[in-house]
């Protein structure tokens, strides 16, 4: 028998008789760090608006969203995810196909932020002479990634250029501590040079040196680290909590895949099966987890995922959480409704989200929404993993109770950037979106809206027997909606910002294509200074951290 007294951690295992094997042992506490209560809103960190910002927000806009959010007595900060991205070729904003979840998307850095550009000439006269281009960039409504990440570009290239003496020293000491982030900035280089994804290059065993765009890369990622590090900090130092989200796959093309290989089915997608929203499955078209292969390396890939989030998130949520006992696996060439389950490890996940969450102090929230096994949720409460309490998914057709009651252990919300805002759901706008999308026949969009309207006519009858409704229309909706939030049992309340004032755009259509639909480009209608003054958002965000 192993001894009882081992310290909490990753330990080897090594047997010795006729032969000998080896095993990581991990010995983890029995459920996930509580995490703190806390209660704020939710923003993608590239839609809101800063006087400054170069067309697309940045770490200093965040910082100045974190400051807003905590002088209206807000302590939680959510966003999408803001890892390294494709900006260039192969183009994919989505926040949820990163190139690697260990290394982070510099489009988001505050250039007026990064030392060396104080420092340089060349890079400030640089940015003056592109201020006419930034200028238009920052009165686009949507982000314009491709415009923005070039000019950032060529800034940061003349910051990195001017890079001397103490800051050199010590962005080559962090790079020694990171060493994968060598090989990373070789990977971008390598795939700007020639064009082509990884797996058409003629051999990928060693990159050569990238020149100036690996320079560039490295130099990108340590000023990202640093800015998240004090943004880290300086929310800590307000008492607000920032929540990182972690995707469940990457981009097929990127660097995990290439660097990682080995723990990942190629051959397969990620996605799901069929149901009534869905009816023929969905295809992720990212290669998955292969099960037995990250437990023969130890789950290494996945600690290192989690540690680079949980660095600087007090608050982390894992997509899909499902996909920790099951994930639905699409082969190559075949549709959705041709998929298979394939079962993961579950306790050994939750062994290492428990360890990481306490060496972190932070809590961890699960994304369980739509069909859901019981014995997930079992699973989740059983190791302290927070649910994700959705309004909108918790109005069922016939209920003795509308809406489902919100548990104690849970993040609860309104609704998630992949639906519909507050406004939109409550007049029914997204109804006729979809109908001008294709995604509902005129036939399915005239029985939603018959479904539609006695949902809220029912949500309504419960809002106002409960004394919260005080009036009609959405506004009214919205008060009332986010006082059931605040007088719930749930540890965390999170709403997106843009509810606040009503917004019907939703930042994200499922099922959409970014021809189709400018999804991940939507900036906030207002900027920080008129978010600040709004009396309306102000008296809102209090309604919602009241407790």
């Amino acid at each position: 028998p192993l001894p009882r007294n081992l310290p909490f951690g990753y330990h080897r295992l090594r047997v010795e008789a006729d032969a000998a094997a080896e095993a990581r042992l991990i010995v983890a506490p029995p459920a996930m760090h509580d995490g703190p209560r806390a209660a704020g809103v939710f923003a993608p960190v590239y839609a809101v608006r800063g006087e400054r910002d170069y067309g697309c927000g940045d770490l200093g806009s965040f910082a100045g969203l974190i400051d807003v959010v905590s002088e209206l007595g807000g302590s939680l900060v959510a966003t999408l995810p803001i890892l390294s991205a494709f900006m260039d070729e192969p183009f994919d904003p989505s926040p949820y196909a990163p190139v690697s979840r260990l290394h982070w998307n510099e489009i988001y850095l505050d250039i007026d932020a990064v030392p060396e550009f104080a420092d340089s000439e060349q890079a400030r006269a640089l940015a003056k002479e592109l201020a006419p281009k930034i200028r238009g960039l920052r009165r686009k409504q949507d982000v314009d990634y491709r415009g923005v990440s070039a000019v950032k570009r060529r800034v940061l290239e003349a910051c990195a250029a001017s890079l001397s003496g103490k800051r050199r020293r010590e962005m080559d000491a962090w790079l020694r501590e990171n060493p994968v982030t060598l090989e990373y900035a070789r990977f971008r280089a390598e795939t700007e040079r020639s064009g082509l994804p990884w797996q058409a290059w003629p051999g990928t065993a060693k990159l050569r040196r990238g020149g100036d765009a690996e320079k560039y890369h490295v130099y990108a990622q340590w000023l990202m680290n640093e800015q998240l590090a004090r943004a880290g900090r300086e929310a800590d130092d307000k008492g607000v909590h920032l929540y990182f989200d972690l995707p469940l796959g990457v981009h097929p093309d990127g660097f995990d895949t290439w660097r990682y290989g080995e723990v990942f089915a190629f051959g397969v997608s990620g996605g799901a099966p069929p149901d009534s929203f869905f009816t023929k499955g969905q295809n992720w078209r990212f290669p998955p987890l292969h099960p037995e292969r990250i437990r023969e390396t130890g789950y290494s890939y996945v600690i290192e995922s989690l540690r680079a989030l949980l660095r600087h998130a007090r608050i982390l949520r894992i997509d899909h959480v499902m996909s920790l006992h099951r994930l639905f696996w699409v082969p190559d060439g075949f549709d959705a409704t041709d998929g298979v389950y394939v079962r993961s490890n579950p306790d050994e996940w939750y062994a290492i989200l428990a360890l990481e969450s306490h060496r972190a102090g932070a809590a961890i929230v699960g994304e369980d929404l739509g069909t859901v096994p019981g014995e997930v949720r079992t699973a989740m409460a059983r190791n302290n993993l927070l649910r994700s309490y959705v309004l909108q998914e918790e109005l069922p057709d016939s209920p003795k109770q509308v809406p489902n009651p919100i548990p104690a252990r849970a993040l609860a919300g309104l609704n998630t950037h992949d639906m519909p805002t507050f406004a939109s759901f409550w007049n029914g706008k997204d109804i006729d979106d979809r109908v001008g999308l294709g995604l509902f026949t005129p036939a399915q969009a005239e029985k939603e809206r018959t479904r539609r309207a006695k949902t809220t006519k029912r949500l309504s009858a419960s809002l106002r027997g409960r004394k919260l409704l005080k009036g009609r229309g959405a506004d009214a909706a919205l008060d009332a909606s986010l006082a059931l939030l605040a007088g719930g049992r749930a540890r965390m309340r999170c709403v997106s910002i843009e509810d606040l004032w009503l917004e019907e755009r939703q930042q994200n259509v499922p099922g959409t294509t970014s021809d189709e639909q400018p999804n991940w480009r939507h900036k906030l209608r207002y900027t920080l200074e008129e978010i600040r003054g709004d009396p309306a958002v102000a008296a809102r965000i209090r309604t919602l951290t009241r407790r």
